[in-house]
């Protein structure tokens, strides 16, 4: 605009200048008509205002890598011409925090409808969201400029590499004396439940012998009571961030790593919960995982899961609800330092800190 604002006054100094040389009734009339010609560029840039939309054509998905391509479709609602339009676009993955702006240039007559393509090649998984920030009207010699602020968006998904994950869960020490499930390695208190059977010792209560061994046996046998535990699985990906000395690619190298557990988990029929804290709606948030269809509804919000800096962890916040949710083994997917969190749930339940870079080939938990 101010290229063309400049050959315009150019021109419009070397008409003026000529007719006062030459005074040249042809010059003088080019002279009135350029600023008869400036007016109507003026008016038709107000004229303008807001007569243009535009909406997304947005695949739903890609592969990581993978160049895709879509469209921006203008539509002037005017009798007039749209001279040039430059619309603004972000393309921001929600999952790393990586943004790209472009800018897209087109023209569109009056009461039409014109497209500009457009591409996007994502080296992370993540949910991608496009939007238009703004839109650029300008006459058709781009003299004056109008411009629309916008809030269109629509949002692409690049999906996770699945990694090739084993998962061995063991023995709970975690107690829960509303759970269903007995520890195989430990006793305890529940006479509900046998551990095992053992001979009698003085101090034992008479109402844990065992008659019938006993009587099999001819000597007295005792029933040890068992441990109730809590046996469940929990998946916690962290969203907060406490520094910044981590990749952006650690958030979706994460994700892939969880969704890969997630997966084999699935395929052992181990039912399971995935948790994290969702920085938009500032709440603790799970999900039970019991089929690979569950997983599959879910997938789409992972990838959006937004990463804010913070003081405190989205661990820190589940820390303070554990009585009330206990599980028998937690893996954490984090790019921050746990520090003594690990401490915190190392002696409540099997707990294991999964981090950017390292091999998850085999995880005993």
């Amino acid at each position: 605009m101010k290229k063309s604002r400049i050959l315009a006054g150019i021109w419009m100094l070397f008409l003026v200048l000529a007719y006062l040389v030459s005074a040249s009734i042809t010059i003088g009339i080019a002279a009135v008509a350029t600023v008869l010609l400036c007016f109507f560029c003026f008016f038709l840039s107000i004229a303008m205002k807001n007569k243009v939309t535009c909406y997304f054509e947005v695949p739903d998905m890609a592969e990581k890598e993978q160049q895709v391509y879509g469209k921006l479709i203008f539509e002037n609602h005017s009798l007039l011409p749209a001279g040039r339009l430059r619309a603004e676009l972000l393309f921001q993955n929600l999952l790393t925090g990586e943004k790209e702006i472009c800018h897209l240039d087109s023209m569109a007559a009056g009461k039409e409808k014109t497209e500009t393509k457009w591409s996007v090649c994502s080296n992370c998984c993540g949910a991608i969201r496009i939007s238009v920030q703004k839109l650029l009207v300008s006459d058709m010699l781009g003299l004056f400029l109008s411009e629309q602020k916008l809030n269109i968006s629509d949002t692409m998904i690049v999906l996770p590499e699945m990694k090739t994950v084993e998962v061995q869960v063991g023995d709970s020490f975690t107690t829960d004396w509303e759970s269903i499930q007995y520890s195989e390695q430990k006793k305890g208190d529940d006479p509900g439940e046998t551990f095992g059977i053992r001979e009698y010792q003085p101090g034992d209560s008479t109402k844990m012998i065992h008659w019938k061994i006993s009587q099999k046996l001819g000597e007295l046998y005792v029933k040890e009571p068992g441990l109730p535990v809590e046996n469940a699985v929990l998946l916690f990906f962290e969203t907060a961030k406490l520094t910044g000395d981590s990749r952006t690619s650690d958030q979706a190298e994460l994700m892939e790593k969880l969704i890969s557990v997630s997966e084999n988990l699935t395929e052992k029929g181990m039912h399971h919960k995935i948790g994290w804290y969702d920085q938009k709606k500032e709440q603790l948030c799970m999900e039970e995982i019991d089929s690979a269809d569950n997983l599959a509804q879910i997938i789409h919000g992972l990838l959006s899961l937004e990463r804010k800096e913070k003081t405190f962890t989205g661990l820190q916040e589940y820390a303070q609800k554990y009585q009330e949710q206990p599980f028998g083994h937690i893996l954490y997917f984090t790019a921050e330092d746990p520090g003594n969190l690990a401490d915190l749930f190392a002696w409540q339940c099997s707990f294991q800190t999964v981090r950017p870079g390292e091999d998850v080939g085999i995880l005993l938990i």
